[in-house]
């Protein structure tokens, strides 16, 4: 994250997302179900949950994806040289990237939070749609950073990343509903980190909405707020407990 390009990168498509969920998704708060319009209403709120959770994550794990392979000469050199322990060097790494990363969410949140038009526009609720997205970001930027420390080799990197993207998206509940749904999509829906995301945001979208019980059961969504924070970060901490890990091992051989 040192590259200016990269930072601007980062800010251009922070607006260009916001700019996208005001287009497609705008006054989407305000929709209330009937018998007319439930399909409709029902896929906008999921879809859009969908879109925020895994634009967050999985944008922030490719912004890391490559981090410690395209860096791996230097770091090899530096680290023979005894310039500094392999802990240092990940955490330096890991947390600039982290305060830099930081103001993605906050830009989409700002941005984004009131054209929704939702029921509930209390400070409580942004600061918890805030929170909300934060910690999707930090947990995508961890999952990215663990892979780009496992492998040296960039295509296997991001092919790791896209197989676990895939896999976990079958569990979010949005493809394939977790009410009757069977053992395997149960199971991933328990290790993914989109389905935790996804009752998130729509618990954020429809707070205050006369439409919330439905639509939570519906959807089994039944987690709450707090247990779907609780399991997004400690996936964050496990990430980043990987990766280090995998680094420190990979640098004992050199």
């Amino acid at each position: 994250m040192r590259n200016p390009r990269a930072i601007r990168a980062i800010l251009f498509q922070s607006i260009f997302i916001s700019i996208l969920i005001m287009c497609i998704y705008k006054k989407v708060g305000s929709y209330t179900l009937n018998s007319e319009n439930l399909i409709e209403v029902m896929s906008d709120w999921i879809g859009l949950s969908f879109f925020i959770g895994m634009d967050q994550f999985f944008s922030m794990a490719m912004t890391q994806i490559l981090q410690i392979p395209l860096l791996m000469p230097v770091y090899r050199r530096e680290v023979q040289s005894k310039m500094y322990t392999v802990h240092s060097y990940y955490n330096a790494m890991y947390f600039s990237t982290l305060s830099l990363i930081i103001f993605y969410p906050l830009i989409v949140c700002f941005s984004t939070f009131w054209i929704l038009d939702l029921h509930d526009t209390s400070a409580a609720n942004f600061f918890e749609f805030m929170f909300s997205m934060i910690i999707f970001c930090f947990a995508g930027t961890t999952h990215g950073f663990m892979w780009s420390c496992i492998f040296d080799d960039p295509d296997n990197t991001l092919n790791l990343c896209f197989l676990t993207t895939l896999l976990w998206i079958l569990g979010a509940g949005v493809f394939e509903n977790l009410n009757g749904a069977n053992w395997f999509v149960r199971f991933m829906s328990w290790t993914s980190p989109y389905r935790y995301t996804n009752e998130l945001i729509l618990r954020r979208l429809l707070s205050g909405n006369p439409s919330e019980a439905f639509v939570l059961e519906f959807y089994d969504f039944d987690y709450g707020s707090t247990r779907c924070a609780l399991m997004i970060i400690a996936f964050a901490i496990i990430y980043y407990l990987i990766g280090g890990l995998a680094l420190y091992l990979k640098s004992r051989n050199f």
